[in-house]
């Protein structure tokens, strides 16, 4: 049984509509069908409201057993989509217009199993001017990033000569990664890896100096396990 549309009729009974008509659209409404072939309520779209907003609603519904639940509530900045599960688990979905949070979602924390977790982490960095100092200015990507990045010139016997960047992870990574790296200009170098961050050396393609404002910018993408 699902929504009938053909229901009531212009000469059914009101006597007939509980029975008949209202307790098996409170089902179709509450349970849905499992058969593909019958109509579904349908709509255009599904508004959700901020629980912020809603005078004593807690930020989080409670826990249900053997259900899930979809929700939005402000994060701090904005409303944004999360999802509780039936262990009393806080996912959120959204953030700040892209899928993923820090606190663990989509993107940022994928579990494979019981035990074992993929981390990914990216940011993109274009370079811009912060007071005096050359620096890579965050344009998108996952909260673990700080930002600014300061990128120090260095040339002569520095053996590390052209940009250096320090890049730190403002949640050090729980287990082993690796970086992929691209410079819109040059080539580069990741060393110094750590849990709480590392360090890129940026130089142009026959290996010499390279000031930050050459460079142009960053790309990062950070996989790791947990």
């Amino acid at each position: 049984m699902t929504w009938d549309p053909s229901r009531p009729s212009n000469d059914e009974k009101i006597r007939n509509m509980g029975q008949n008509v209202f307790r098996p659209f409170w089902d179709a409404i509450e349970q849905a069908s499992e058969n593909a072939s019958e109509n579904k309520l349908r709509q255009w779209g599904v508004n959700l409201i901020d629980r912020s907003t809603v005078g004593g609603a807690s930020l989080n519904p409670p826990e249900i057993e053997d259900t899930g639940t979809v929700y939005v509530r402000d994060d701090g900045a904005h409303p944004e989509l999360f999802f509780r599960d039936t262990q009393g688990n806080f996912v959120q979905i959204t953030k700040d217009g892209n899928l993923g949070s820090a606190t663990g979602a989509v993107f940022n924390s994928v579990s494979f199993n019981g035990n074992d977790f993929m981390i990914i982490r990216w940011a993109n960095y274009s370079y811009g001017v912060v007071g005096n100092s050359d620096a890579f200015i965050k344009q998108g990507g996952t909260e673990e990033f700080d930002t600014p990045l300061t990128g120090i010139s260095t040339s002569g016997s520095d053996p590390n000569q052209g940009t250096n960047v320090s890049v730190t992870f403002s949640t050090p990574m729980p287990g082993i990664y690796s970086v992929m790296a691209t410079p819109k200009s040059g080539t580069i170098r990741v060393y110094n890896v750590g849990p709480s961050g590392f360090s890129l050396n940026i130089r142009t393609p026959q290996g010499g100096f390279i000031s930050p404002n050459n460079t142009g910018g960053v790309h990062l993408m950070v996989v790791g396990t947990a």
